[in-house]
Formats: C-alpha cells, sequence, structure tokens
C-alpha cells in the first residue's frame, strides 16, 4: 500500500512538473510541445485544415492547465480556427499572482514568435489568404507586457513587419498605469482591441492583492 501510494504521489508529481513548464499544446493531445516546435506544428495544422485562419492563445493565471486545455477544442469549434497554446506556469498560489513567473515566460513566447515568423516567411502563399491573430486572456497579457518591455523594444522586431494581423487583450490583468503607453510599443499587430469589465470580480482581488503588496499602480 505504501509503495502504490507512493508510486501516485510521484506521478501527480511529475504530471504537475510536466504541465508547469512553458510549452504549447493543441486540441488532439495533452502531450506539451517545446517552443522550438511551433514552425512543425504550424505545419501539422495548416495541412490538416487548411480552409482555417490561426489563432495563438496565451492563457491566464490558472492552477489546473486542464481548463485551459478543455478551451481549445471550444474555441476552435466556435469561431473556426486552429488553435495553438502557449502555455506558462502561471501559478504561485491562491493569496499571491505569479508576476515574477510571467516576467520568466517572456523568454519562450520570444521563441515562439520567431518560429511562427519562420513559418509565416516559408507560407507566403497561405498568408495572402489566411489571418494569425494573438489572444492573450488576463495575465496572459502581463507575459506580452514583459515581452514587449524587455525583448520586443531591444531587438530587430521593431524593423519588422506586424506577425500577427489581430490581438485581442482579454480581461488584461496588467498595470492600469502606462497601460496605454507598452501597448502602443506592442507593434506585432496590425490591429488591436481591448476587451475588459469594470464589474470583473477576478481583477477586482488582483487589485486588492495589489494593495496589500503596496504597489500603487492597480492592476486590470
Amino acid at each position: 500500500v505504501i509503495m502504490k501510494n507512493l508510486f501516485f504521489l510521484m506521478t501527480v508529481f511529475f504530471t504537475q512538473s510536466l504541465w508547469a513548464e512553458a510549452g504549447l499544446y493543441t486540441s488532439d493531445s495533452k502531450t506539451p510541445y517545446q517552443t522550438s516546435e511551433m514552425n512543425s506544428i504550424l505545419e501539422r495544422i495548416t495541412q490538416e485544415n487548411p480552409e482555417r485562419n490561426i489563432l495563438i492563445y496565451v492563457h491566464g493565471r490558472n492552477r489546473k492547465i486542464q481548463k485551459e486545455w478543455d478551451k481549445l477544442s471550444v474555441l476552435e469549434e466556435t469561431y473556426k480556427v486552429n488553435v495553438i497554446m502557449f502555455h506558462w506556469d502561471a501559478w504561485s498560489s491562491v493569496l499571491t499572482r505569479a508576476v515574477g513567473k510571467a516576467e520568466a515566460a517572456a523568454d519562450p513566447l520570444d521563441e515562439t514568435f520567431k518560429e511562427i515568423r519562420l513559418f509565416k516567411e516559408s507560407h507566403q502563399d497561405y498568408f495572402r489568404d489566411h489571418k494569425i491573430s494573438l489572444l492573450c486572456h488576463s495575465m496572459g497579457n502581463l507575459v506580452l507586457k514583459f515581452f514587449t518591455e524587455k525583448i520586443l523594444l531591444r531587438s530587430e522586431y521593431s524593423q519588422e513587419d506586424p506577425l500577427f494581423d489581430n490581438f485581442m487583450g482579454v480581461s488584461p490583468d496588467v498595470p492600469l498605469l502606462d497601460h496605454r503607453l507598452w501597448l502602443s510599443q506592442f507593434n506585432l499587430a496590425r490591429k488591436k482591441f481591448i476587451m475588459m469589465n469594470n464589474r470583473d470580480s477576478v481583477l477586482l482581488m488582483s487589485f486588492a492583492l495589489d494593495l496589500k503588496d503596496k504597489n500603487p499602480h492597480g492592476y486590470r
């Protein structure tokens, strides 16, 4: 019985550790892909569903990645798109926010974007008739913020054409102060849309936690 329980605990620990790593997920498999495999994932899904546009999804604060994975097939069937999710370790505790982990996720997000750029450059005919969009939900916008400030503004990105046709920031859990500033500097999307709800209880809780940490900005 002891060995059986030990095996169970090791399995749970390994699974949680595996899902905690930054990586890519598609709706047809819970097995993670490395960010360096984005090019090959795009190759496969565009061949399997060549009529669909592409959506890159960066999820927000969530302890259970299963909930995020379940959303992928819903998004695909609702909007008739191919969805690839960028996963990052978005959990610290009930009373804290994984801000440091969001900052660390900026680097694998950078690698992901570079792979997308390579795919677009080698499939220009495909993208004459198809669009690729970026959707960041909640704290997923914080990952994008760190990417913009740490990497985008200090690299060759600023000299390139927009990578995405659309960017959608849904319920962005980011500092309200200077939100417009860094978002204006994110030049990898032709069109940008921000969707927010002032009655969002989760974001109100984030604001309360922010005050607790004596950060004057407030998070939205």
